[in-house]
């Protein structure tokens, strides 16, 4: 029971964060178009970067998960040479 519920939460963040990567796209195109015409938006640029700060914790997460996070990999990495270097010494 407790994998179907992993997985429907991983499902959740795959899809919030379709959805912020998509609002990011269309608030900065329509702050663009809205510029070019004359009248900017000028609360875009601040929601635009609090989207993309939730995207990168999201997908932070969903590669971590997925173990496609390459911090994780080289931390890991290193780790396990290290504990492999401290067990030859004993």
């Amino acid at each position: 029971m407790s994998r179907h519920v992993g997985e429907m939460f991983r499902r959740v963040e795959t899809g919030r964060a379709i959805l912020l990567l998509t609002a990011i796209v269309a608030l900065v195109s329509i702050a663009s178009i809205a510029r070019a015409v004359g009248s900017p938006i000028s609360w875009s640029v601040e929601i635009a970067q609090l989207s993309c700060i939730w995207l990168c914790m999201l997908s932070a997460d969903l590669a971590l998960q997925s173990e496609r996070l390459l911090a994780s990999l080289f931390c890991r990495t290193r780790w396990t040479l290290a504990k492999d270097a401290c067990w030859s010494w004993a």
